[in-house]
């Protein structure tokens, strides 16, 4: 994590990604805060391990069907359908991006795909998004 330029890179030594690119994604201010606080967090405990953004209490990182299982716990006690797993999380973000008019491109490269295509799978665009495109003919 860079601070200084508010900029995590997503590299490939310890998971590999689809695209096994390292690639570096810019952050917001409400993020430096999560991330500050979480960073703390890990120093109190003497638990910091710079691979990892977020660890467990001990340290160690989570695994990724540990989160699969608590996203899907929490997503039940919300009432939320039982299709949704964490995944879901980055085609919320890429609609949400889309519809608040970011380049399709742009959302491309914060999720890393090599294709825009794939980020199109992503995108939905909802009925507000429609309306307008209709009424500016």
């Amino acid at each position: 994590i860079d601070f200084k330029n508010k900029i995590i890179t997503v590299g490939n030594k310890l998971f590999k990604t689809k695209t096994k690119r390292i690639r570096k994604i810019p952050f917001n201010q409400h993020m430096e805060e999560i991330l500050i606080g979480n960073t703390a967090r890990q120093v109190r405990n003497d638990k910091i391990i710079k691979e990892f953004v977020f660890t467990k209490t001990n340290g160690k990182p989570f695994m990724t069907d540990t989160i699969s299982k608590t996203f899907k716990k929490v997503c039940r006690e919300l009432g939320l359908p039982e299709e949704y797993h964490w995944h879901s999380l980055r085609s919320t973000a890429a609609s949400n991006w889309v519809n608040k008019k970011v380049p399709i491109y742009t959302v491309q490269k914060l999720l890393g795909h090599t294709n825009v295509r794939t980020t199109q799978i992503y995108a939905r665009v909802d009925m507000e998004e429609l309306r307008d495109a209709v009424n500016r003919l």
